[in-house]
């Protein structure tokens, strides 16, 4: 059964934000940039490898020589400050992004200025996640509040998104110091504006009255970078710090606008219309709101920005319906996305001084809202929105509208984006188990799996319900979404990435209590079986998704493969255990035959179909 939520939140969740590849990565060649907590080099427990793994069971990293990850093998005594490390460079606001691995148990954290710690922490398959789990904002502490009142002011992450243990998690802060006068009293707090852990949000806006427990507490202007390192393992790489202190863009003068009336069309026009002139006045920023009608209108706008330093800056300009930002004279792209993801930043690099912008803004369809926005933003220096807050997203609170698992498996048929590309044939199937996955009916292919909360649906039935898009609510792994079987003739030959759905290909509807999906393959008649788990193995959940191709009997197995992974590089880190890239795990049972080959600079692994299987070819995903 199919239950129906709607929560309030403002905007439907849609930030609006530019963000320009960061230019302060630490390379981790070396550990120059770094120090002890306590003074001097960091301490004999932080390595710098090519490589770090472990699978899920696992209490220890293993690492390859070579350079660009950055390795703690573990205290040989626990709660020791000389085995912390702190960065040389200091920052104050600042944006950090990295990934990390964690063995199985392990603990670590990463502080703020060396005061507001983010928790790293192995909490794979917990239900009841707290204040100290992956994610978390680390309690403060005081032991004058009394026995088990200590720690306050903690916040658990809003959902469990940890992944495995042995697999890469990347971890986004945007961060705001706090700020002090010219007396150096505090004027305002620390804040936690996003965290997003393996790509979902967990925190924003979270405010903090003072440092967390463990390290220091005072506060000051500026910090560094603090790394826990007398709890347990951990690896990182992709370790990028970048203080947001540059100057920033401005607008010197108010911005003039003219709005005009009538049929334009789906494009902007490529000249200003002689017809339709309603009004015509300044305003502070950009604002579709100055348009009285909620169609068939064209908004032109003519303003001039301060350039403060010579530099490459991203633009990022949305409208829902046609708009067109040009810099300068010269077109810098035309927008016509319905989703803000379908407006690309546009890189510019732009001298220092003042540079004329125009832009346009027409609507021809009187469904869906408006929408009008333009953020600047450079490596260094906070985005800068030209637009009123009220002109993006829309001013009225929307509720997310999403589907619940209730007590059977839940379907829900959409349209699906992945990796561009929107898939029209899929299904999404939630578990009770907490994972859940989205299968294409016409490839017979996984497209994507996740735990945690089950499917957002706002896009599909919200207004007019454009663009018809569901998508996850947790810890999303995409997948390749290729085709999983073919004929091959030889094993150098490549898998094809589709199938002919009308000819090779034919679908033959599914099962829905458990559900399998029954298709016939040329001549051959197969389900496919995917279920969902979350058991308990050896005192911890472990969540997987196993998949079982199940064959009819007289089917032609002489030249047919299964594919059940690919990626630049597969890794066997236990027995029929393999890591994807690090970014998943595949189990297979001891007994299958499998061969990994290497074909267009990818790896995979194959199965040979035999007919003598009794349960047809079963694998699983973790992650």
């Amino acid at each position: 059964m199919k239950t129906i939520q709607k929560i309030v939140s403002l905007g439907i969740g849609l930030g609006f934000s530019v963000m320009a590849t960061a230019q302060n990565a630490l390379p981790l060649s070396d550990l120059s940039g770094f120090k002890s907590q306590t003074g001097g080099e960091p301490s004999a427990i932080w390595t710098i490898a090519e490589s770090s793994s472990c699978n899920p069971y696992e209490t220890k990293l293993k690492t390859t020589e070579g350079k660009g990850v950055m390795v703690n093998v573990g205290p040989s005594k626990l709660y020791q400050a000389a085995d912390n490390i702190l960065t040389l460079a200091q920052h104050a606001d600042a944006h950090l992004s990295l990934d990390f691995m964690l063995p199985k148990g392990s603990n670590s954290g990463i502080y703020l200025m060396g005061r507001y710690e983010v928790q790293l922490f192995d909490s794979w398959g917990i239900k009841n996640i707290k204040a100290h789990d992956c994610g978390s904002i680390y309690e403060r502490w005081d032991e004058s509040r009394g026995l088990g009142k200590q720690g306050y002011e903690g916040h658990p992450p809003r959902q469990n998104v940890s992944k495995a243990p042995g697999l890469w998690q990347h971890l986004e802060v945007d961060f705001i110091a706090p700020k002090f006068d010219a007396t150096g009293k505090k004027t305002q707090n620390a804040r936690f504006v996003k965290v997003v852990l393996n790509g979902v949000i967990i925190h924003e806006n979270i405010e903090m009255s003072g440092p967390t427990r463990g390290t220091f507490q005072d506060e000051v202007a500026k910090g560094p970078i603090l790394i826990q390192g007398d709890h347990g393992p951990v690896a990182f790489k992709n370790f990028n710090l970048e203080p947001q202190d540059k100057a920033q863009v401005s607008m010197p003068n108010k911005i003039n606008y003219t709005y005009y009336e009538g049929k334009f069309g789906s494009q902007v026009p490529d000249q200003l219309p002689s017809y339709g002139q309603i009004s015509k006045g300044v305003c502070d920023k950009i604002n579709y709101r100055l348009a009285d009608k909620s169609q068939d209108f064209l908004l032109h706008f003519v303003g001039k920005i301060m350039i403060p330093e010579t530099d490459t800056y991203g633009f990022a300009f949305h409208t829902r319906g046609p708009g067109e930002l040009i810099i300068d004279g010269k077109s810098q792209g035309k927008s016509n996305g319905w989703n803000r993801q379908d407006s690309p930043t546009k890189e510019i690099k732009l001298e220092a001084g003042l540079h004329n912008f125009e832009v346009f803004y027409t609507k021809d369809f009187g469904w869906g809202g408006r929408e009008m926005g333009l953020t600047i933003h450079r490596n260094g220096m906070k985005p800068v929105d030209l637009h009123d807050y009220k002109s993006l997203p829309n001013p009225e609170p929307v509720g997310e509208i999403y589907v619940k698992v209730e007590e059977e498996p839940t379907l829900q048929r959409s349209f699906v984006m992945h990796k561009g590309r929107k898939r029209t044939h899929a299904v999404n199937v939630g578990s009770q188990t907490g994972v859940h996955y989205t299968y294409d009916l016409n490839q017979a292919t996984l497209l994507q799996v996740w735990k945690g909360d089950f499917l957002n649906t706002t896009e599909m039935w919200y207004e007019r319900g454009e663009p018809q898009i569901s998508s996850p609510r947790g810890n999303v792994l995409t997948l390749s979404g290729k085709s999983g079987l073919a004929y091959l003739q030889d094993t150098t030959v490549p898998f094809p990435d589709s199938l002919n759905d009308e000819t090779d290909l034919v679908y033959k509807g599914y099962r829905p209590a458990t559900p399998a999906f029954r298709y016939q393959y040329k001549k051959t008649g197969f389900q496919a079986v995917v279920i969902p788990t979350s058991q308990n193995e050896g005192g911890r959940i472990v969540e997987k998704l196993t998949i079982g191709y199940v064959f009819d009997k007289g089917t032609d197995f002489e030249k047919l493969y299964c594919k059940l992974a690919e990626g630049k590089e597969i890794v066997e880190v236990g027995q029929g255990l393999y890591a994807i890239d690090h970014q998943y795990f595949v189990q297979i049972p001891s007994d299958s035959e499998l061969f990994i080959r290497t074909i267009n600079e990818k790896q995979e692994i194959l199965i040979k179909a035999k007919p003598d299987s009794m349960n047809g070819i079963r694998y699983a995903l973790i992650w």
